[in-house]
């Protein structure tokens, strides 16, 4: 028999026999062929012939209002612009996501993100395919992240696609990939320490150097050549900014200008609030460098936002901790190179702690250094935010800019 015609906006529901299931329930396989052209095939089960048909009628109204999709997504649309205006804003915008869970969601769908690359929706979505760009995720970065990602991607990339008739399967449903036992590889963070000379040396390229200056204009996609700048001046500024406070890179980037203080010498500290300090203890933090503070207040007065250092294209939110960690991994290259600091090549935004530390550990007392940089102190009846308490701290770094 010749297959039967589908006509746009048409359906099969009232033209197949429904089928009476094992449970007493009775199934309809039906198909619905949509406006733009695209067949789908859709179950639908009730406890009776016409609550199934009921059912499957106003499934087929929906799809055909909706016109199938929440967006235009087709199979040969690239994997990567899903994962970022579908997959990521769920996950960001969850309410039921604690700001852990959300951090290290995002952190796998960077992850997947790199993976996906070049790869069209159907082509990720071939079970061998995925599974191999899952088991590279793993090798790459620990076998814990590629059992994450597996994860992430089926809930957050697979699922939404179904919902949005793009794919009628999750190929990772109920599926075991072999992810290794690989453990993530260490990366050398703190212990090590720049000399003062190479501090103060990285100290003066970063205060001096003009954010446009190695900057190449875009050859492909949505970024123009003031983006890259804007990216470009948040790494010299965020970096400043652990310079002279020690804060860690998560602290840096959600230090809000409403959280920066002065004292009666307008002297500058910053407050870290428990929600943002990785040891979820508040924190005073001492700015020790002038020119550093002075330089972000330009910054401020240039672009405004209420973050000191906020997203290049938005001061008003928050840096996105995996795009700023992608860019930052370069720029540390390119200031080991250009203040001939090797260190820099290895050790990127925790190495600030361990030098502030170092620099002032003959001058400053050991419990204020560990206060004020967060360390592993027992700190919560410690816990203060009276600027008096910094003085020495501010007075040592005074005297080794006198020094200088």
């Amino acid at each position: 028999m010749p297959r039967v015609q589908i006509p746009s906006g048409t359906n099969t529901i009232d033209s197949v026999t429904p089928v009476r299931l094992p449970n007493g329930k009775y199934r309809i396989q039906w198909k619905i062929r949509l406006h733009d052209g695209r067949l789908l095939s859709r179950d639908t089960t009730g406890s009776t012939k016409g609550e199934a048909r009921a059912r499957a009628h106003t499934k087929a109204a929906e799809l055909l209002a909706q016109g199938g999709t929440g967006g235009n997504w087709k199979p040969s649309s690239l994997a990567t612009e899903y994962l970022e205006k579908v997959s990521k804003p769920i996950v960001t915008d969850s309410s039921k996501l604690s700001k852990n869970s959300k951090n290290r969601y995002k952190t796998v769908l960077a992850y997947l993100d790199e993976a996906f690359k070049g790869y069209s929706i159907a082509s990720v979505t071939r079970r061998r395919t995925i599974e191999e760009l899952l088991k590279k995720i793993a090798a790459e970065h620990g076998s814990e992240s590629g059992r994450h990602a597996k994860g992430v991607a089926s809930r957050y990339f697979f699922e939404e696609l179904i919902k949005d008739d793009v794919i009628e399967y999750n190929p990772l449903a109920g599926a075991r990939i072999d992810l290794g036992n690989v453990k993530k590889r260490e990366r050398p963070e703190g212990g090590r320490a720049l000399t003062s000379a190479e501090y103060d040396r990285v100290l003066t390229h970063l205060l001096t150097v003009d954010p446009a200056e190695g900057v190449d204009p875009p050859k492909r996609g949505r970024y123009t050549l003031e983006d890259r700048v804007a990216v470009h001046r948040n790494c010299i500024d965020l970096t400043l900014l652990q310079m002279a406070t020690g804060l860690r890179v998560s602290e840096a980037r959600t230090l809000l200008w409403s959280d920066v203080i002065e004292d009666g010498n307008g002297r500058p500290a910053c407050l870290i609030r428990a929600e943002n300090a990785k040891t979820g203890n508040p924190r005073v933090a001492a700015l020790v460098e002038p020119a550093v503070y002075e330089h972000l207040l330009r910054r401020k007065d240039e672009i405004g936002g209420q973050y000191v250092v906020g997203a290049p294209l938005n001061p008003d939110t928050e840096w996105d901790r995996f795009n700023a960690q992608k860019v930052l991994k370069g720029f540390y290259l390119e200031i080991a190179r250009a203040c001939d600091v090797p260190l820099l090549e290895t050790h990127r935004t925790h190495v600030w702690r361990t030098t502030l530390n170092t620099l002032y550990r003959t001058d400053v007392d050991v419990l204020l250094r560990a206060r004020t940089l967060g360390h592993s102190l027992d700190v919560n009846a410690q816990a203060y935010s009276d600027l008096s308490d910094l003085t020495s701290l501010y007075e040592a770094a005074r005297a080794r800019r006198e020094e200088r």
